[in-house]
């Protein structure tokens, strides 16, 4: 027979116990999803506001605003140089970047892969078997904007995968898809 202190405690560390289970089973996870869905908030406004750049230079273009400003690209050629080569230097919250891919899956810059640029990625697969650009170009064009998840390699090591959203911004008038994209583990952090 147990005392009534033994029970006491007993009860105690039950409940316990149980509001251990349910903050790991009901309340992380919601803190979790609630940073993702901040996350994926500010991947689409850095990427949108890039967006809205390339938009600038494509008003400017169709208007000729060269004429009346020498600074501005007086083709889409010098535009697009323009945009890719301030790009390819952007970072935000200090490491992370932007990368482009055109409407048929060529990567045209990736600021820290330059290898990629001129290749066509859509064969291109995850470790885990995932068609990462094949999604990110298919979906953003049909969507206009597409979040796709994916395992990738690490940008602190060749030989780590991790799991990573990438948000992706299709532009038409260029037939370029922006993106940008954030190692899960570095919203959990």
């Amino acid at each position: 027979k147990l005392s009534l202190r033994k029970k006491v405690n007993f009860i105690g560390i039950f409940i316990i116990l149980l509001f251990s289970v349910i903050l790991f089973v009901k309340v992380l996870p919601l803190l979790e999803a609630g940073k993702l869905e901040e996350r994926r908030g500010k991947l689409r406004a850095v990427v949108n506001s890039v967006v809205s750049l390339i938009d600038h230079y494509e008003r400017g273009l169709r208007k000729q605003s060269w004429k009346t400003d020498p600074t501005q690209p007086k083709n889409i050629e010098e535009a697009k140089a323009r945009i890719i080569e301030n790009l390819r230097h952007m970072r935000y919250d200090k490491t992370e970047y932007f990368f482009i891919l055109d409407g048929k899956g060529k990567m045209v810059m990736h600021p820290l892969k330059p290898e990629l640029e001129g290749q066509y990625m859509m064969d291109t697969k995850g470790p885990k078997g995932e068609a990462i650009f094949h999604d990110l170009v298919l979906e953003s064009q049909r969507d206009s904007e597409a979040f796709v998840s994916y395992t990738w390699q690490s940008k602190y090591s060749p030989l780590i995968f991790e799991p990573q959203t990438s948000y992706a911004k299709y532009y038409w008038a260029w037939d370029w898809i922006v993106c940008s994209g954030v190692y899960t583990q570095d919203i959990l952090d």
